[in-house]
């Protein structure tokens, strides 16, 4: 079973990062503001004029723990990550990738999930504006969005739920690659920390 470890963001402007033994220090001026034991964190990611010592990066490196830098505003620039063990997921993705027919139906999926998220956004702009000038319109667009649903191949959509409580018929874009099996939810690894549309 995979554990699931914690992300560390530092934001404030200066700040230093260095390691003392198994805990991960954070200074501010000299003052040390965090301390934050190094198993317990999965990454590091410093925002802006944030630095680390290279004693922390090679700990970070050697524990699978990647230090992403970002921009003040959250732009990335770069990462850095150690040498990892197989990962048999991502080496399942290359295989399906090679697999015209594997390929296709992961395509569909994502198509699927983007076009069920495109529906959720017209739906939630109708509540949110049901009188709005427009709004007959979007409801064409979200009807022409739901018949595209039900003409979808029965077979596909049984194949992509199978295992699975969901209704084929109620997909939100949130719902689609979450109800899928584990099996399949292995193929989108973005998905499984992908915030929600708002």
């Amino acid at each position: 079973m995979k554990q699931h470890l914690n992300t560390l963001y530092v934001t404030t402007q200066g700040a230093y990062l260095s390691c003392e033994g198994e805990a991960i220090l954070v200074r501010v001026e000299q003052e040390t503001k965090m301390r934050a034991p190094i198993h317990m964190i999965g990454g590091i990611v410093c925002f802006g004029r944030v630095s680390c010592s290279q004693a922390l990066m090679g700990s970070a490196a050697n524990r699978g723990v990647t230090i992403s830098y970002l921009t003040e505003y959250g732009r990335f620039l770069a990462r850095v990550e150690g040498r990892f063990p197989e990962r048999p997921a991502r080496r399942a993705q290359y295989r399906h990738s090679e697999d015209s027919g594997k390929s296709a139906e992961i395509a569909r999926a994502v198509v699927t999930a983007k076009v069920a998220n495109c529906r959720t956004v017209l739906q939630r702009s109708l509540r949110d504006h049901p009188d709005s000038e427009g709004a007959t319109k979007v409801r064409y667009a979200v009807d022409l969005l739901n018949d595209r649903f039900k003409s979808c191949s029965p077979r596909f959509l049984s194949t992509l739920f199978a295992g699975s409580k969901a209704n084929p018929r109620e997909i939100t874009s949130r719902s689609l690659i979450a109800s899928l099996p584990v099996k399949r939810r292995l193929l989108f690894p973005f998905a499984q920390s992908a915030p929600a549309a708002g």
